[in-house]
């Protein structure tokens, strides 16, 4: 894992709104962070969801409460 150096950044934004590609809303889809390190600035913005068992049939998706004045770190 720390014999290549690599470097890489991705902004995600959670708009708090469904996604629905006729409106033009697009968010983020079930993906796994990837790295050492996350960091998420969750200040009264919802819809992050998590999925504790991402074996699970069918998955089952929580929804991630806002808390104002938080930042995240993974």
């Amino acid at each position: 894992m720390l014999g290549e150096p690599i470097a890489t950044l991705r902004l995600l934004h959670y708009g708090g709104q469904i996604s629905d590609p006729t409106k033009g809303l697009f968010g983020a889809g079930a993906h796994t962070d990837y790295g050492l390190i996350t960091l998420l600035a969750t200040d009264e913005v919802s819809g992050l969801q998590i999925c504790k068992d991402r074996d699970a049939k069918p998955q089952k998706w929580e929804d991630v409460a806002p808390l104002k004045g938080t930042t995240a770190l993974d």
